[in-house]
């Protein structure tokens, strides 16, 4: 004899089979959400090592900014687009082309040469224990950071952490997903920069490694051209 239960399961599974016979997904739609967007930069060794020769040799000269960085970590002024150095310039030309494909695939619709944009950079190096606070940099549009250097030695070394501020903890423990974590977790590699909202909460976890870990962080917002 079946029992009440799964008599029941029975005749939910054939309607949902029905229902799914009825119904058509028209769309999806991401309001409200927070990109993440990567991008790898092609023949980046050469380009690299030129940034960790500068960036050093920027440390060496200047105390640094003391702002999200913490433990052993020293944060360079953000003048990084002023300077003239071959490996520094050829990053700055590559800010505003990484942020106008960003924006590409944020909003096809929009037509970037109708805008100019300001911008900063900046260099990261995290010795052993250095780590960035939470933090924003909600007065612009898109930031990016970029990996130069790296330790191998540790997989989780210095991930980058994105947190929702969102009260979305109670959708995410029953139905799960990216859309609704508390947080993400991104792991640095040498040769690529991720992409995301200037107001969206972030942290860098501690270098755990003996070897430095470099990175290069930017901000850009776009102002509409006058006519």
């Amino acid at each position: 004899m079946i029992s009440y239960f799964k008599y029941f399961n029975i005749i939910l599974i054939f309607i949902l089979i029905e229902s799914n016979r009825l119904l058509q997904i028209v769309k999806v739609d991401h309001p409200f959400s927070s990109p993440l967007i990567y991008i790898k930069i092609d023949n980046h060794t050469k380009l690299n090592d030129l940034l960790i020769k500068e960036s050093y040799e920027w440390k060496r000269l200047d105390k640094g900014n003391d702002k999200s960085n913490k433990g052993n970590g020293w944060q360079s002024p953000e003048t990084l687009m002023l300077k003239k150095t071959r490996g520094f310039r050829n990053f700055t030309d590559i800010i505003p082309n990484a942020a106008a494909l960003a924006v590409s695939k944020i909003n096809p619709q929009l037509q970037i040469t109708d805008y100019t944009y300001k911008a900063n950079a900046w260099v990261n190096i995290n010795q052993k224990g250095g780590y960035n606070s939470i933090h924003h940099h909600g007065e612009f549009h898109l930031s990016g950071v970029y990996y130069v250097k790296n330790s191998i030695q540790d997989y989780d070394n210095g991930k980058i952490e994105f947190i929702n501020s969102r009260n979305d903890y109670n959708i995410h423990k029953v139905i799960g997903g990216n859309a609704f974590s508390t947080s993400i977790r991104v792991t640095p590699k040498e040769g690529f920069m991720i992409i995301f909202p200037s107001s969206l909460l972030h942290l860098v976890h501690p270098n755990n490694t003996n070897e430095d870990r470099i990175s290069i962080a930017w901000n850009i917002k776009f102002e509409k051209k006058i006519s």
